[in-house]
């Protein structure tokens, strides 16, 4: 019943600091008045020769290689024959291939803030760059293979743990508005620790971050552009997502909960 805004500098604030305090939390009263959630212009994809529009979230969400995906698809021109008879395992491993080449390039994202995502966003939104794939995939399955090096497999990098606390609603009103939104708390229960007095549950986003200490299983360090820095904000598979139509009417509203596997199950 309380104004939202008290989460920040209301009663509510002041109750959750000195849980936080009691946690060993450094989170300052600074912290909460200084947050400010940012409005960023949506990556958008034109498919299907223009008539359709997918509207999505930029880095450090991970819609831009949703509409990566769909774009190398796009050039494709699939059609219900393309998967049945004889051509269902060839479109099948295209598919598979533009996930593959997608998700490699997932280890170069970061928060939209750093200028280093400048080309990374203009490459990923070129329909020329997908095509440029589209050429990779059918070399290699004119040879009955696939590509081989480990560049389009993320071999050098490792992403960060998957996440278990994430929801997705898609929602389309009467007069044709629609909102995708997907929220998360990172793991199972966040943080799995709960403020005292407010009983709000703590996340751990912060865990969505690379750290330099940190390496996988053959030594590789965590991917550089999603490192910790004041301001930035972690790289997520979150990808809500909206197509509309030539004359702008909503004709899809998706999105999905399921950590790394949002993009591939989306696309």
């Amino acid at each position: 019943q309380d104004d939202p805004l008290t989460l920040y500098t209301g009663e509510l604030n002041k109750k959750l600091l000195q849980d936080l305090k009691e946690l060993g939390s450094i989170i300052q009263e600074e912290d909460f008045k200084n947050y400010a959630a940012r409005w960023r212009t949506p990556v958008n994809f034109s498919l299907s020769n223009g008539d359709y529009t997918l509207y999505s979230v930029p880095p450090p969400g991970s819609g831009i290689l949703l509409g990566y995906i769909l774009n190398i698809m796009d050039n494709y021109k699939l059609s219900p024959s393309s998967v049945t008879g004889g051509n269902g395992p060839v479109t099948y491993q295209r598919i598979i291939e533009a996930f593959k080449f997608a998700y490699a390039r997932r280890t170069q994202l970061g928060d939209v803030d750093d200028e280093d995502m400048t080309q990374l966003l203009s490459e990923l939104t070129s329909e020329e760059v997908a095509a440029a794939t589209n050429v990779l995939i059918d070399e290699q399955l004119s040879k009955g293979s696939t590509s081989q090096d480990p560049v389009w497999y993320g071999a050098m990098t490792a992403p960060p743990p998957d996440d278990h606390g994430t929801s997705h609603f898609s929602l389309l009103a009467s007069n044709g508005d629609a909102v995708s939104i997907t929220s998360s708390i990172n793991q199972y229960f966040g943080s799995g620790v709960r403020s005292r007095q407010t009983g709000i549950v703590l996340n751990d986003q912060m865990d969505d971050f690379s750290t330099t200490d940190i390496a996988d299983d053959l030594g590789h360090l965590t991917f550089t552009a999603n490192y910790i820095k004041p301001g930035k904000r972690p790289l997520s598979s979150m990808s809500p997502s909206v197509i509309v139509d030539r004359a702008g009417d909503v004709r899809l509203v998706m999105g999905a909960a399921g950590a790394t596997k949002i993009i591939s199950g989306l696309a």
